[in-house]
């Protein structure tokens, strides 16, 4: 890549994205100040920050134009709204902080419709949810990346909105059952989504890294802008989704292991059996 390419990118995305993430801080600080105080504040507001922060790099910076032109930039904005910033979000607890702000009248059927649709959910069985979330997070990345709808998604701005959009909600669907399903112990499942969900974007990435043809001609003349065959800017990208996006996976992975023995641990512990105690006898009492 050639230095005044890379440097002629200096562009912030389309401007209603950064209106859009200052009016989502602002709405953020304003629940914030509405509830209690508790000793996870901090970091829920740290966590939430970095999630604002992954989203700006993704849709307000200069990556946004390089991913008109580079199938590898259109794929680092993939990994970030897809694994990194989910998670990030909803570890700042962004629900009840937007949740907050509802009229008191709102906030009794808002809680009701909830836990109505969990309740739907779980007439398929316990693990309804996250099936559904796990196949929605799959089939949107491997939906989006048909040629057709990707390359449709590359030259229509709003397609593109779409696109994004859908890759966000389904990220964020995903990742809060993974989290419901590490606070509830159920390890074990927690693992396994995050196996089924990870395995299918690392096998995306393999495919388009070793299947020998290029599947985006719509960034042909882009990839030749910075000195790259479109080959190799789609090897690049598969790279990055393989390595990249399999990290937070793994990463989540040990931290529910290490959540799951935690656990066992505390569960083996034997409890030490209560001792009986007797009030001292008034002085001068026979034993």
């Amino acid at each position: 890549m050639t230095a005044p390419s890379l440097l002629a990118h200096t562009g912030l995305g389309p401007p209603q994205i950064s209106v859009a993430l200052i009016a989502l801080v602002v709405a953020y600080a304003a629940g914030d100040r509405r509830r209690r105080r508790t000793g996870r504040a901090n970091r829920d507001r740290l966590a939430f920050a970095g999630g604002v922060l992954v989203l700006a790099v993704a849709l307000a910076s200069p990556l946004h134009d390089l991913a008109a032109e580079l199938f590898s930039a259109h794929m680092a904005q993939h990994v970030l709204l897809t694994a990194v910033a989910p998670p990030l979000l909803l570890l700042g607890r962004l629900g009840p902080r937007l949740l907050s702000l509802l009229p008191a009248a709102w906030v009794g059927p808002a809680g009701r419709a909830r836990r109505r649709g969990r309740a739907l959910l779980r007439t398929g069985g316990p693990g309804t949810a996250t099936v559904l979330a796990v196949l929605a997070a799959t089939l949107v990345l491997w939906a989006w990346h048909i040629p057709v709808l990707y390359n449709a998604a590359v030259l229509d701005p709003v397609i593109h909105a779409l696109e994004h959009t859908l890759l966000l909600g389904t990220g964020l669907w995903f990742w809060a059952e993974i989290m419901r399903l590490d606070r509830r112990g159920s390890h074990p499942s927690a693992l396994l989504a995050l196996f089924l969900a990870g395995g299918s974007g690392a096998a995306l990435g393999v495919l388009l890294a070793f299947s020998g043809r290029v599947a985006y001609t719509v960034h042909a003349a882009g990839a030749a802008r910075f000195g790259l065959t479109p080959l190799e800017d789609q090897q690049v990208a598969a790279v990055g989704m393989w390595m990249g996006g399999g990290f937070v996976y793994v990463f989540a992975a040990v931290l529910v292991t290490a959540h799951w023995l935690a656990a066992a641990r505390k569960g083996a512990e034997p409890e030490l059996p209560a001792v009986a105690t007797r009030p001292p006898a008034p002085a001068g009492s026979r034993p």
